[in-house]
């Protein structure tokens, strides 16, 4: 009997199993069949700015248009990729979640001990997107223009040059190793977390050569840098006159570097199948095609069991070149290690390639028409990073705008370089009203005079659009400091000459400028530390790794009314209304001081007068509304009743000048 009922109890067991799973399969299907049901998200596991992160958002903006629900770019950098990566390995297979995958997810393995993710478990393929070469570029300090003049002065020079990669594991760091090692010489690896700051060091002569995908095309024909050579079979479209490595004396030499989207395992297969069909369609359309060539990409595309093969076979041809030769990597574990026999995709450059896409190709004929403005999502480009004053007002300016006009305004970080990254970006950009900056005075007036070399004209290449508010600047120290006082801290400084420190956001910012006048006006001797933003400077601030900096005044309040710094004065010569028991410096040490910066919505030269016009008013209704205005004046900011754009190019003119009188005054003209 006992038998008989465990039996019985058993068989219903079963049923009740088969029942639920065919539930849940029901469940399962029926959801697919209605996705999306709300947005989606895909991680760049790279910071914003840099090629990857560009193409990510113009797939993610062709999903969106054709199943009418957002798909968000969200950027998830760190260890080499390995961050975002298995963000999305952990993530629910629901369809709300995509890969946009990189070389390094391929390479980490040949990298990394520890890799969190399983490429060939975690994730589910779905197209290959695109492949580009690599091309080897070198700073106009350099005077290198040819492979072999660069082979030759690395052997003369051992260890001397070095070489910048937008990351450890990427396309363009294996072929900088590869060759290398054929070519017998060493350079100095110098990784960044992107495309983004490395082109920004490179303009500035701050590294030697760089190895990169051709996000530079504009700039190179412009002869800011020179090109060496590409890592192709054949010359680029684009750089004809290029030769490739194979041409200057290493036959066979191939290397491309590509991307392609993932999702994580178990994600339906009716979402992966619609989520393929869409963009094989626009790698295959005009639209598709022309975006690739800009940058000198070969459209990818094809089925889910193509990418699967391409990807084994990537994982093949790198990894026995995977392996760096420098001590620092003695966490690498070796490629011929059998313990993890993994496999990812390889595809970290080739993402970058088209993020650099809306900002460096400047030649692109104006097709919107103010009726159809905005026909796409539009890039609001903060020259910053998150953080400070400049990232508020594009996130609050781009929410209201959105509203208004019906298109999301995604707002981008792209620091380096003190702005001129992102102003570049934004300069030659097709001039379509589609790329915008949240631009600062540093950018359009006061870099005119600071920088020998600037890869843009704000006079010609940008078009300032409307006045948001001006930005008066706090002088603040670590608490820790001896100081109560303008008074205490001149003579803390002058009792410690070079031993005292100051943040800026970069050379030849306002809070730079503001620093080295407070110098000048007493004599004073006070390293400075240039930041890529407010936020991180603040950062070291609190720390007591820097010891004092001019902050603009919105992301200092909080830690000001906490105690985590110190304010000593406002740089305005009247009190400012959200921190009003802040004297002026004027009254208490500085007399006549008075400076305060300036944030415009800026866009690319030549864009058609009737979308400037467009965006103008909408700015302009925007900031009648009270509260706006009361939510920027708590912030800490001056909003400003904006002139026309004509008016404003005038206004930045004038600034141009009035800036570069105070700049050669304290000495800094083509510092930088």
């Amino acid at each position: 009997m006992e038998r008989k009922a465990a039996m019985r109890f058993f068989r219903q067991g079963v049923r009740a199993g088969v029942a639920i799973a065919a539930l849940a399969i029901t469940s399962a299907t029926a959801a697919a069949q209605n996705w999306p049901s709300r947005f989606a998200t895909i991680v760049v596991a790279f910071p914003a700015g840099g090629p990857t992160d560009v193409l990510a958002r113009a797939v993610a903006g062709e999903l969106a248009d054709k199943l009418g629900q957002q798909f968000v770019v969200e950027n998830r950098s760190g260890a080499g990729g390995n961050v975002g990566a298995a963000s999305v390995a952990k993530a629910a297979a629901d369809g709300t979640t995509f890969l946009f995958a990189t070389t390094s997810v391929v390479n980490n393995r040949f990298m990394y001990r520890n890799v969190p993710f399983d490429a060939d478990r975690d994730f589910v393929p779905i197209l290959l997107i695109s492949k580009t070469p690599i091309v080897l570029v070198a700073s106009a300090a350099t005077g290198l223009k040819t492979l072999d003049a660069l082979i030759a002065q690395a052997k003369a020079d051992p260890g001397k040059l070095n070489i910048g990669t937008p990351g450890h594991g990427t396309a363009a760091h294996i072929a900088a190793e590869s060759l290398q090692k054929l070519a017998g010489i060493k350079l100095t690896h110098v990784p960044y977390r992107g495309s983004a700051p490395m082109i920004a060091d490179l303009l500035g002569n701050q590294i030697n050569v760089v190895s990169d995908l051709p996000t530079q095309i504009p700039l190179l024909k412009a002869g800011k840098y020179a090109g060496i050579a590409v890592t192709g079979s054949v010359r680029s479209a684009a750089l004809p006159d290029l030769p490739t490595v194979a041409e200057s004396g290493f036959p066979g030499f191939e290397a491309t570097s590509w991307n392609a989207l993932l999702a994580p395992t178990g994600t339906p297969a009716e979402v992966i199948g619609k989520v393929n069909a869409i963009v094989n369609a626009y790698l295959k359309s005009d639209k598709g095609r022309e975006d690739l060539a800009k940058f000198d990409m070969q459209a990818g595309g094809g089925t889910p069991a193509d990418l699967k093969a391409f990807m084994a076979s990537e994982v093949a041809k790198w990894g026995p070149s995977s392996r760096p030769r420098t001590s620092r990597w003695s966490s690498v574990r070796d490629a011929t290690d059998d313990r993890r026999p993994w496999s990812r995709p390889m595809t970290t450059m080739l993402a970058r390639c088209l993020t650099l896409m809306l900002a460096l190709v400047a030649c692109e004929p104006a097709t919107a028409q103010p009726a159809d403005y905005p026909s796409r999502p539009v890039t609001f480009i903060v020259p910053f990073a998150p953080g400070g004053v400049t990232t508020l007002f594009a996130r609050i300016l781009g929410a209201k705008l959105e509203q208004r006009l019906g298109r999301p305004f995604v707002v981008e970080n792209r620091p380096g370089g003190g702005g001129v990254l992102a102003a570049a970006a934004v300069a030659h950009a097709a001039p379509d009203g589609h790329t915008i900056m949240m631009a600062s005075s540093t950018v359009l007036a006061i870099n005119v005079t600071m920088r020998k070399h600037l890869p843009y004209d704000p006079r010609q290449e940008l078009t300032p659009i409307a006045l948001l508010a001006r930005v008066p600047f706090v002088l603040v120290v670590n608490p820790a400091l001896p100081v109560q006082s303008v008074a205490d801290l001149v003579k803390l400084a002058k009792d410690k000459p070079g031993q005292l420190s100051f943040g800026t956001p970069g050379p030849g910012t306002f809070h730079h400028l503001n620093a080295e006048m407070f110098k000048s006006i007493f004599g004073l001797d006070i390293v400075h530390v240039p930041y890529k933003g407010s936020a991180p400077a603040l950062n070291d601030l609190i720390g007591g790794h820097i010891q004092m900096m001019f902050c603009d005044v919105p992301p200092a309040m909080s830690l000001i009314q906490a105690g985590k710094i110190r304010a000593l004065g406002v740089t305005t010569k009247e009190r400012v209304p959200a921190v009003r028991d802040i004297p002026p410096l004027a009254e208490v040490g500085i007399p006549g001081f008075d400076t305060a910066s300036w944030h415009t919505v800026t866009t690319t030269g030549n864009v058609p007068k009737s979308i400037i016009d467009k965006l103008y008013g909408n700015i302009r209704d925007i900031m009648s509304d009270p509260s706006v205005t009361e939510t920027l004046i708590k912030d800490g900011a001056l909003p400003q009743v904006s002139p026309s754009p004509d008016e404003m190019k005038r206004f930045v003119e004038s600034e141009i000048v009035r800036w570069g009188k105070v700049v050669e005054r304290a000495g800094l003209a083509g510092s930088e």
